[in-house]
């Protein structure tokens, strides 16, 4: 069977050509993070969300890292200056901005979101690791989220030791597994702290 591709650029309504994530929601809708907003397309057109400094329930920034639908059908936007949750009834967003460093510490820069087999959420960051609260009737408003942080801790070697958790994969046992600038972590969930795999290194 022959596949076939169609090309779809800025001339049929995109808003740039640079495309960083993709997922499709629950009712069949395409969801493309972009260097210029989050766009969303029914197979016909595009609709491009993008920053609007007088509307408070714009998406905060255009300049975007992934999509991801949650279990419970609420799409989150992970970016560069925190997250975003689309709200569908309003067409409009709930923006979650985690600007505390100095080592209490935050960082707004996230990459990737998971959801586990509890239902837990997990959003890899710039600086380690975050659990959101397991309550998503808090996330339409503008209660800390935040469960617990993660970061690197020189005083405990079961802490991650990572300026950058990329991406989140948990496996068929139900393991979380982190790919990291610093290597691969395994989380324990009996002790709430993590394994660190680093490479081997090559004898010369």
């Amino acid at each position: 069977k022959d596949i076939r591709f169609e090309h779809l650029t800025v001339e049929d309504g995109l808003p740039t050509s640079t495309i960083w994530n993709i997922t499709q929601d629950h009712l069949g809708f395409m969801w493309f993070t972009t260097s210029n907003g989050l766009v969303k397309y029914d197979g016909y057109k595009f609709t491009t969300y993008q920053p609007d400094e007088n509307d408070s329930n714009s998406i905060y920034t255009g300049d975007l890292c992934l999509p991801y639908e949650d279990l419970s059908q609420n799409l989150w936007i992970a970016h560069y200056n925190g997250m975003s949750l689309y709200n569908r009834e309003a067409d409009s967003f709930t923006n979650y901005l985690f600007d505390t460093d100095a080592d209490g510490t935050y960082n707004n820069i996230f990459w990737h979101i998971l959801e586990d087999h509890t239902g837990t959420l997990w959003v890899g960051k710039a600086k380690g690791v975050l659990r959101l609260v397991d309550h998503p009737e808090v996330y339409n408003s503008t209660e800390n989220i935040v469960e617990k942080s993660y970061v690197h801790d020189p005083e405990d070697s079961t802490s991650i030791f990572a300026d950058d958790v990329w991406t989140l994969y948990e496996d068929k046992a139900g393991i979380l597994w982190l790919g990291t600038d610093k290597g691969l972590y395994k989380y324990n969930n009996e002790t709430d702290n993590f394994t660190r795999y680093k490479p081997n290194k090559k004898e010369n």
